[in-house]
């Protein structure tokens, strides 16, 4: 029941940034190549604006714990897993069932 857009770092600055405001919940998923630095320059800036920045993959902000890649490759692999079993938590600490969505049918008819 939160509503959310997948953006790449770099393309946050070209708008997206405007929405991130104090409390505004962020979530970014590192990655173990040379593109993390602008990741983590992201989680920074985004956090000055007063955004409340979550790392997926560890950082110097909040973080999801993920669980270190054999391989870069790899990474965004854990990285979703771990996203994906707290979306579950967070669920369920809101009292919603995943499994059982309000307005959304899990099975389709086609005629």
């Amino acid at each position: 029941m939160i509503h959310a857009e997948p953006f790449s770092s770099a393309e946050v600055l070209h708008g997206p940034n405007e929405l991130a405001g104090d409390g505004f919940p962020v979530l970014l998923f590192r990655s173990e190549d040379a593109g993390d630095a602008s990741v983590q320059d992201a989680a920074r800036r985004l956090a000055a604006q007063g955004a409340s920045v979550m790392t997926a993959g560890g950082g110097e902000l909040g973080s999801l714990p993920v669980p270190r890649a054999p391989h870069p490759a790899l990474a965004p692999i854990l990285q979703i897993q771990a996203f994906y079993r707290m979306a579950d938590a967070l669920a369920g600490d809101r009292g919603y069932n995943p499994d059982q969505p309000r307005h959304v049918q899990k099975v389709t008819h086609t005629v």
